[in-house]
């Protein structure tokens, strides 16, 4: 029987049922997304609690550095040393993010198929690891950036350039067309990688050959994944209308009314990437899943692969070793005995 979501789920737990593998619908995928963080609810928030409190921490860390150089210097300059303390602090946050999603995964693909997983577990299988989750999801975000930049870079050239205001108009087009081009373009590269962590954290495979999975497995499921970002979207908008009569009062008020409403909004935050974190990484990893279904037959070799314990960490060969990648990857890596391509490399 599935475990409550008021029940933690323990290592001595009963053997929990796993999901049936079969091709799903996109209300199937949602409608599963949402009964297994039901059933694990405990073990998903769990592990996204630790990214929220990394980030209540850090957010709290910023909200005093703000407070302080605003206190202290003119608008212009304490707004540029604000943002470069926010930019510090997401680039020191991204590697508990990155642990943090490959943990959710991992715990994914472990619940998906009938097995009892823990957050510890989950943390350690994954944690020395921890470079490879970063670099899909720099790849992830610079995949849908390049385009938009490097069309944009020029147009801002020409506009912060002394003499040439006869270009500005040519230097506002570019700028439009990195918005709405390169933006379209973004959405679209950031769905064709959408799978890459997925396919990083259950098959252990390196960052490119991820990127290749991904590109391959999403043909057929980027309106899906899609569609799973849009709720994740609209859940994250609920606490945005939470905040913003708190931003408001931030705005209007003095700086010593800030403290207690900067604390709300913290918690706000932590609350929010807790509950709604899990929500995405499991609908993306349902989507791949499904896609491996529908394109490798996923399911009828789990059904004709004997059962084996679950290894001690991500480095070692998984229960998917032997049904994870198509032969393409044995091929690639020159090895029978390596059919993920595994082979120590980034």
């Amino acid at each position: 029987m599935a475990q409550e979501w008021t029940t933690p789920v323990t290592a001595d737990a009963p053997q929990p049922r796993s999901f049936e593998l079969r091709p799903l619908s996109l209300g199937e995928v949602l409608d599963r997304t949402f009964v297994v963080y039901r059933t694990r609810f405990w073990l998903f928030a769990g592990l996204a609690s630790i990214y929220g409190a990394v980030s209540s921490i850090a957010s709290g860390l910023q909200a005093t550095v703000q407070h302080m150089i605003m206190t202290h210097m003119d608008v212009g300059p304490s707004q540029l040393l604000a943002s470069g303390s926010t930019g510090l602090i997401l680039l020191l946050g991204l590697p508990v993010g990155a642990v943090v999603q490959a943990a959710i995964l991992y715990a994914l693909s472990e619940v998906y198929l009938g097995r009892v997983v823990t957050p510890g577990a989950s943390l350690r299988a994954v944690a020395g690891r921890w470079y490879r989750w970063m670099g899909v999801l720099i790849w992830q975000v610079w995949s849908a950036m390049w385009v938009a930049v490097l069309v944009a870079a020029p147009g801002i050239v020409l506009l912060a350039a002394l003499g040439a205001r006869d270009y500005a108009w040519l230097g506002g087009l570019l700028i439009f067309v990195a918005l709405v081009g390169g933006g379209a373009y973004g959405v679209y590269a950031f769905l064709r990688n959408s799978l890459a962590l997925a396919a990083a954290a259950i098959e252990n495979t390196g960052v490119r050959d991820s990127m290749r999975r991904s590109k391959v497995l999403s043909v057929g499921a980027k309106g899906r994944v899609f569609v799973v970002g849009l709720v994740v979207y609209a859940l994250m908008m609920v606490a945005a209308v939470l905040q913003a009569p708190l931003a408001f009062f931030i705005a209007m008020s003095p700086l010593e009314a800030h403290i207690a409403a900067h604390a709300v909004m913290i918690a706000v935050n932590f609350v929010a990437a807790t509950v709604v974190t899990p929500v995405g990484m499991i609908g993306i990893a349902l989507v791949y899943f499904d896609q491996r279904v529908r394109k490798e037959g996923f399911d009828l070799l789990v059904m004709m692969e004997p059962e084996q314990p679950a290894p001690a960490y991500a480095g070692q060969q998984t229960y998917f070793s032997a049904i994870n990648a198509p032969q393409n990857y044995a091929e690639e890596s020159g090895d029978p005995a390596d059919p993920i391509g595994n082979d120590g490399r980034i």
